[in-house]
């Protein structure tokens, strides 16, 4: 299924999106954001098993801590952007609108 139906085409030459490609984005949008989230569920729960050191590993201590530390800070931050920080496609979809871009973009 083409994301630009022929049907389609009057209303993104306006620069509208059709409600039927609004719903297919939706889609698309919410299927990444749950992936964007699952990677910071394991993130996390990496950092956090790193930091209280639960299990016995080779690695140093400052090291683990590092390494957990970081694993925090990035599950975090794909947090922000998976619930707060929407990006174009998101934008896009609330405002219901397309552009025509030709060439490189």
């Amino acid at each position: 299924m083409s994301p630009f139906p022929a049907e389609a085409v009057e209303a993104n030459c306006a620069g509208r999106l059709t409600e039927t490609q609004r719903k297919n984005w939706a889609g698309a949008d919410r299927d990444w954001r749950g992936n964007v989230r699952l990677m910071a569920l394991v993130l996390g729960l990496a950092g956090v098993l790193l930091v209280a050191g639960i299990g016995q590993t080779p690695v140093p201590t400052f090291a683990r801590l590092s390494l957990g530390g970081v694993c925090l800070i990035v599950a975090a931050c794909l947090v922000y952007v998976s619930t707060l920080g929407g990006g174009a496609l998101t934008r896009d979809l609330s405002e219901g609108r397309v552009e025509s871009v030709e060439g490189p973009s």
